[in-house]
């Protein structure tokens, strides 16, 4: 290239032996000038040093079918992290679920001893309630002895007073 150029991206690309996309690259890059052109497509001024192959190419290979290599993680160790991490959970969990199977067998018991001692009780209040109505009913039955009792001493009273004086006295 003799001079400064306004070129479209594309042939850009093709005169430097680029990509569209690294001439963009390159043009922000190294700040050249930019407008837009009468077709409605961006141009930009490349410069006369534009065609100098940038440092670590070589002019044999051009850019465009050279790949670009990008250096993989060892998946081994990103694995056995992984695996590390899934085998805590898993004990975790297996512990939660154990603690949880302690509590529901407590809860469990403590459930049946209250029921046990709920039938218990209810047994206990059965015989106090029986024990008490026969309590109840048996002194009904001495309350009538008494009312009976009481209302034979009335008549007898209410006798000795109709009798005279006089035959109170004499017996």
């Amino acid at each position: 290239m003799s001079a400064d150029r306004w070129l479209n991206y594309q042939d850009a690309a093709t005169a430097l032996g680029m990509t569209p996309e690294s001439v963009r690259q390159r043009a922000r890059r190294e700040h050249w000038g930019k407008k837009l052109g009468n077709e409605g497509k961006a141009l930009v001024l490349v410069p006369l040093d534009a065609a100098r192959t940038p440092p670590g190419d070589t002019a044999d290979v051009p850019p465009v079918h050279r790949p670009v290599k990008h250096p993989e993680p060892d998946p081994v160790p990103l694995l056995q992290a992984r695996i590390a991490e899934l085998e805590d959970r898993l004990r975790e969990a297996r512990s939660a679920e154990e603690r949880e199977r302690g509590e529901r067998l407590a809860e469990r018991e403590r459930a049946e001893q209250a029921h046990t001692r709920a039938d218990r009780i209810a047994a206990e209040l059965h015989e106090l309630a029986q024990r008490f109505a026969a309590s109840i009913e048996d002194g009904r039955g001495r309350e009538r002895d008494l009312e009976a009792k009481l209302e034979a001493a009335r008549r007898e009273a209410e006798a000795h007073r109709a009798r005279p004086w006089w035959r109170r006295l004499a017996g």
